[in-house]
């Protein structure tokens, strides 16, 4: 099993480190509205509440029906909300004002931030659309019911890396992401929350150490959390990870036992909700740019072809196996979105160990603790090896390409041949190139294999770059075969 650093675990609104989202307890539903939250917000550099993230638009679906419940056509921190409807928004472990920001202390601006959708009654926010009190007052939300939220991340947005919710999503989109006037967009769907007295469990990357094993009841939420600190890889910036029946999920990033690039997904969640079994899942938004830069796959390389990530029947889309294609024009983002099945949390640390995805099997930790879910999404077939190395002396990188058999035999058909395309990744946060070079592919009987060298300081050290095998048939026209992703050394 695969061991990660431990971040922290505690209450969102008043502690260090944490990455959970707002949850009430079994016994009380209610959170501050946003006035009383604001004083949280006073020491936030460089002015205070100006500077928060702040609602743009809420409009909200049921039945076919919308209701806008929040129209903020300009940038005011506290826009007007109709229909019932409210939103607040919550630092973790910023200093407060006058505060000395010190280590295990406080920060000068939060590491975490809350977003919580609910109904007000008597000055508070209510979570739990399941409750008696939203049915009173004829709120009507369910899991058919789509959120559609818009919010302007002010000078927070430059420091983005992921963001999770508790609902399905249905689009997803940042805006200038990395700028102070960065804005994201979600719509999602609400989705149960299992709830215990305290809390729950919110490390991220997920520790199989959560000390709830059961959770009381669940609770019909609608919460995100935004990470604004360096938790998981840069290839999750302005990612979104979402669950049903888990306190918190993410993916993450590293590599399978042959040293290649591999994904991992985690569930922080109870055993049991109620006392009866606790299926949790988990959605992920993976762009693009994502897959570029951390897979050296580009958008014409189809994931589902590379990964084995096919999972059980329920998933988002059970026929192309648990990927999804998402486009920016319909969905918010160019690239996929990866679903899990209900699985179930195991009850023993003999489950120990990772496993393909289809298999439903998951890691456990000691009987003693609520149980985290990790599988691995293994490739298919093993990566192209690629390396890249500058010289200070030529100031120019080589680089080479070494491929497996199979790929070897795709070039050497009758009436075919292949060529090595290196590219320079120009973008975190998308699909940007500059090509570097391009040269033909030598075949050997085992192998497909490539060396080069790029111009005078095309590709120094620290260069991401993507290398790409292509094959050309009789028709004209090169099509992808594979490709790896590297970092220029020296």
């Amino acid at each position: 099993m695969r061991i990660w650093p431990v971040i922290a675990a505690a209450s969102l609104l008043t502690s260090l480190c944490v990455a959970a989202a707002p949850s009430a307890s079994a016994i009380q539903d209610g959170i501050p509205g946003q006035s009383e939250i604001d004083g949280q917000w006073a020491g936030l550099e460089p002015d205070g509440i100006a500077s928060r993230p702040f609602v743009k638009r809420l409009v909200v679906t049921r039945g076919g029906v919308e209701t806008v419940a929040i129209d903020n056509t300009g940038s005011l921190s506290n826009p007007e909300v109709t229909g019932g409807f409210g939103v607040a928004i919550s630092p973790t472990n910023l200093c407060a004002e006058g505060q000395t920001p010190a280590p295990g202390q406080c920060y000068a601006t939060p590491n975490r931030v809350g977003i919580s959708i609910g109904f007000t009654d008597s000055g508070a926010l209510h979570t739990d659309f399941s409750s008696a009190l939203a049915s009173s007052k004829n709120i009507n939300v369910d899991q058919s019911t789509e959120f559609d939220l818009t919010i302007a991340l002010n000078t927070l947005g430059q420091t983005l890396r992921w963001t999770w919710l508790q609902g399905l999503p249905t689009y997803w989109n940042v805006t200038n992401i990395g700028q102070a006037d960065a804005t994201m967009r979600v719509k999602f769907k609400p989705r149960l929350s299992p709830l215990v007295e305290n809390g729950g469990c919110s490390q991220i990357p997920v520790m199989p150490t959560c000390e709830f094993s059961s959770a009381t009841e669940y609770h019909l939420q609608a919460s995100l959390v935004l990470s604004l600190d360096e938790t998981l890889d840069a290839a999750f910036t302005g990612a979104l990870f979402a669950t049903e029946k888990a306190y918190i999920g993410s993916l993450n990033t590293g590599y399978d036992n042959s040293g290649n690039p591999a994904l991992t997904w985690g569930i922080a969640a109870p055993t049991t909700t109620g006392g009866a079994a606790n299926l949790p899942r988990l959605w992920a938004v993976v762009s693009d740019a994502a897959l570029l830069n951390y897979f050296g796959v580009p958008a014409e390389g189809d994931p589902r072809t590379l990964f084995s990530v096919a999972v059980d029947s329920g998933s988002a889309d059970p026929e192309t196996g648990g990927w999804q294609r998402w486009t920016a024009g319909v969905r918010g983002t160019d690239g996929w979105l990866i679903s899990t099945d209900a699985v179930p949390v195991a009850t023993s640390s003999s489950a120990s160990g990772t496993s393909e995805l289809r298999t439903k099997s998951v890691v456990a930790a000691s009987s003693s603790y609520a149980k985290a879910v990790t599988v691995n999404l293994k490739r298919k077939s093993a990566a192209p090896q690629v390396m890249a190395r500058y010289s200070v002396q030529t100031k120019k990188t080589t680089v080479s390409f070494n491929g497996s058999k199979a790929l070897r035999d795709k070039c050497v058909q009758t009436g075919f041949s292949c060529r090595v395309v290196v590219e320079k990744i120009t973008s975190k946060t998308r699909v940007t190139t500059t090509g570097l070079v391009t040269v033909a592919a030598v075949t050997s009987k085992s192998a497909v294999t490539a060396n080069t060298v790029t111009g005078v300081n095309k590709a120094p050290r620290n260069t991401r770059i993507v290398v790409i095998l292509e094959r050309k048939g009789r028709t004209g026209g090169w099509t992808y075969l594979a490709s790896a992703g590297a970092t220029v050394t020296t």
